[in-house]
């Protein structure tokens, strides 16, 4: 059998609810962490369900919460635990009504009313929401709804729904179980720098540092772990694109001096690029897989171009996701960039990177900031050739038994391959070209 309920957050100055549908047989732990989904809340505060009316009759002394009332501390009130109490024992008629508290200082309370009973569809996914109205405020945000300085009007109630059902995806077992992620990830993946990036990235975009620099001023922070320089740009002075470009050592600083000086096609652009780039987007339009990463870390995001996407360029291959290594040097330039940011902020002057051809330098090492010049990288790196030397050296011999001259070009196609099953893809690599002419 499948419930339907109508849950109201009361007392938000405008008319906030969802319409969920989830299985009789649910927990109202089930039901707490579809509530936590559904507003976006982050399970950050106490919270208690109250039975308001069960079987068509009105009661008042019931508590579901969390865990039971013991002898050493004893409630006025019958205590039940969540994690034993089913919906179907206290939800029984329609208009049955329990009052969800989340946050015993903000007060928030949901009014969860079932509005009907319904046969399980075979294709239907549970818990969904089918409707939905206005935003719910964010945590910690009482006062300001008090003194209607938030806005939660939202119109798009079809993009609402698509995003909770999204959310609705992670519970019930999977990444986002909040009491069980201890046992779901090893110590191998807890190991690994994500959770640290994003909490990282999350502080940068609440920073905000494209309000007061622009994408012109370069600095540079050191990597630890290589001693390599990471030559970084704030992006979002112009409101497109929000974020953090990294460009790491020599082949990073070319790429940089492409990005200022160049007007190359924009396949051409990406080919030659070395970087790594977090972004800021709205949720929905997050890859799954940039999804799935905030997910797995239960790492709270909320707002527009709040949700982070981490990208990396190489030369010859196709935007890609950042592996573990890249994570770990994203995870320095964050964290030092948002020291930097924050001492401009204060009034600290950059030099100018293009014109002076100086940078300033930021290292782990408190008072560390140098001005550096920029000449050491201005000097032409030998190109690696696409063919070996002694390829070369076979070429030439053939004027010797063919009276012609050879003339060809390597080129990559705008065709990215991928070799491997969900490996990296690649721009395929051509020889476009073969010329024989009479000497």
């Amino acid at each position: 059998m499948i419930y339907e309920f109508k849950i109201t957050l009361d007392d938000v100055g405008v008319p906030v609810w969802r319409t969920i549908q989830m299985d009789s047989s649910s927990t109202f732990r089930d039901l707490h962490k579809v509530i936590q989904q559904a507003f976006n809340w982050h399970n950050m505060h106490l919270h208690s369900f109250f039975v308001r009316k069960s079987n068509g009759n009105q009661i008042s002394k019931v508590e579901i919460g969390p865990q039971k009332a013991d002898d050493e501390f004893p409630s006025p009130l019958d205590t039940y635990n969540e994690a034993d109490a089913l919906l179907a024992d206290w939800f029984k008629e329609v208009n049955d009504q329990v009052v969800y508290l989340y946050d015993f200082g903000d007060n928030w309370d949901h009014d969860v009313v079932l509005m009907k009973k319904i046969s399980s569809e075979q294709t239907g996914v549970y818990p969904r929401c089918i409707g939905a109205k206005n935003n719910a405020p964010e945590e910690d945000s009482r006062a300001e709804v008090i003194m209607e300085e938030v806005k939660l009007i939202n119109n798009n109630s079809q993009k609402m729904i698509d995003a909770i059902n999204q959310d609705l995806l992670y519970i019930d077992g999977n990444v986002n179980d909040f009491d069980d992620l201890d046992d779901i990830f090893s110590p191998e993946l807890q190991n690994d720098p994500w959770e640290d990036v994003l909490l990282k990235a999350k502080e940068f975009n609440k920073l905000k540092p494209w309000e007061f620099m622009d994408d012109n001023q370069i600095f540079a922070v050191v990597d630890s772990r290589s001693g390599e320089r990471l030559f970084c740009s704030v992006l979002g002075s112009a409101g497109e694109v929000f974020g953090l470009a990294v460009y790491p050592g020599e082949q990073g600083y070319s790429t940089l001096m492409n990005t200022l000086e160049s007007d190359m096609p924009d396949f051409d652009f990406i080919l030659n690029q070395c970087s790594l780039l977090v972004s800021f987007e709205d949720r929905l339009d997050l890859e799954k897989e940039d999804y799935d990463l905030v997910k797995m870390y239960n790492v709270p995001f909320r707002g527009k171009k709040s949700w982070p996407e981490f990208r990396s360029f190489k030369p010859g291959y196709y935007p890609w996701f950042m592996d573990d290594d890249e994570g770990w040097t994203m995870l320095e330039a964050l964290g030092q960039a948002v020291e930097l940011c924050e001492e401009v902020k204060g009034g600290l002057e950059l030099p100018d990177f293009y014109y002076e051809r100086k940078v300033l330098v930021k290292t782990p090492e408190p008072d560390g900031n140098e001005i550096i010049s920029l000449e050491a990288y201005n000097n032409p790196k030998k190109v690696k050739l696409e063919i070996s030397e002694l390829d070369l050296k076979r070429a030439k011999n053939l004027t010797n038994q063919i009276p012609a001259t050879i003339e060809f070009a390597v080129t990559h196609l705008d065709m990215p391959v991928q070799e491997d099953d969900g490996g990296r893809l690649h721009f395929l690599l051509w020889l476009w070209q073969l010329i024989m002419r009479k000497a």
